[in-house]
């Protein structure tokens, strides 16, 4: 059963190999952060990762790394988690810092974690969603590089659809 402590260490991993903010212009690594599913999404403006947890499991990591047009435009982990999520209407909130989101109906993950990169660096987060697959073994990803091509590639099982 893998957990966020293990995506945690993976990352880890990958982001020692392959960022190095001598070279890359940059103060700090990226780092997870977890979305209590209130307000706006922790790096919601950037392209990154994601992982969907469901009781202590990580069960689905995925990516949102495109650059989204209109009024998503470089929305990257934002564009593709509203997806996921909907605005909660039974706790009305005075402000968009307030708003509380849940889980889509046909979804039944109980967290949900971010990392983001900066926009000039957005081809790391499909490299790293794409070393995660390969080191941590979620139930509900199908598409594996290097592994099987069954599936949809969305997230599917138990944290896609209830019944």
């Amino acid at each position: 059963m893998p957990t966020m402590d293990d995506v945690r260490r993976e990352t880890q991993e990958f982001i020692r190999r392959h960022w190095d903010i001598s070279k890359l212009d940059t103060e700090e690594s990226p780092i997870w952060c977890e979305y209590g599913l209130t307000g706006t999404c922790p790096n919601e403006d950037r392209p990154g990762c994601y992982a969907l947890v469901e009781g202590g499991e990580v069960t689905y990591i995925g990516s949102g790394a495109s650059q989204g047009h209109g009024i998503y435009e470089g929305c990257g982990l934002g564009h593709r988690l509203n997806g996921y999520l909907q605005y909660d209407r039974t706790q009305p909130a005075a402000t968009l810092a307030d708003r509380r989101y849940k889980p889509k109906p046909q979804y039944t993950f109980t967290s949900l974690h971010t990392i983001g990169f900066p926009r000039v660096y957005g081809y790391m987060a499909l490299a790293l969603e794409s070393f995660l697959l390969n080191r941590v073994p979620t139930s509900d990803n199908k598409h594996r590089p290097g592994g099987s091509r069954s599936g949809t590639g969305k997230a599917s099982g138990k944290v896609k659809v209830n019944g």
